[in-house]
């Protein structure tokens, strides 16, 4: 009587915890291409429920990213309205499905950190600290915490290039797919891939050599 074997599959090393801003690649994708179609057109029709979808689609995206490049929740708050706000003016003119809804919202985000970099060189500002939300504010311990790994990120992320970090923040903080973040920075798919790459293998030599 043959005695059943029973094979187990080799264990599989945990996957590294990314030290950078995460959110899903080709987070848009999660809807259907065609509702996102559907809303802009009907957005472009100048109907204000269909925006406010696309609003709520996008609006966390766009805050990571924002939030990742201010480092001032309040300010990524205020520039995230900002960008919506433009948005809902010129959508009319838009011309395109979701896709490309994608990297044209994101290209007005781009626009608008480029008028305040120019701003800020024309003038000095003193950096306003965030308040506290007295009902939802986490252990102190945790805050102070969370504040220094990420003062260490943003550190990091600035030793890459502007295109690395750029590349590095729309795919893993706003979540864009290789072919958004390519209509986003206007450089072929390969450049985006290089790019990402590059600026992953930078940012984690950077983030060992400080640990």
């Amino acid at each position: 009587m043959k005695r059943a074997v029973t094979r187990t599959s080799p264990s599989r090393e945990p996957a590294p915890k990314r030290p950078y801003p995460v959110a899903s690649p080709g987070a848009y994708r999660d809807e259907s291409a065609q509702q996102l179609d559907g809303l802009v057109r009907v957005a472009r029709g100048g109907d204000t429920d269909a925006f406010a979808g696309l609003f709520e689609h996008f609006h966390g995206p766009v805050f990571r990213y924002l939030l990742a490049r201010l480092g001032n929740r309040s300010e990524a708050e205020d520039m995230a309205s900002e960008v919506f706000v433009e948005a809902a003016r010129r959508v009319r003119d838009f011309d395109g499905g979701g896709a490309a809804f994608a990297g044209w919202l994101f290209t007005i985000a781009r626009n608008d950190l480029l008028d305040r970099g120019r701003a800020l060189r024309r003038r000095v500002v003193e950096p306003v600290p965030d308040p506290p939300d007295l009902e939802t504010s986490p252990d102190p311990a945790d805050d102070v915490l969370d504040r220094l790994d990420a003062d260490r990120v943003r550190a990091a992320l600035e030793k890459l290039t502007d295109d690395q970090r750029e590349v590095v923040l729309l795919k893993f903080a706003a979540g864009l797919s290789n072919e958004e973040a390519a209509e986003v920075t206007g450089k072929p798919i390969g450049a985006v891939k290089s790019l990402q790459h590059r600026g992953l293998g930078a940012l984690r030599r950077v983030l060992e050599e400080r640990s």
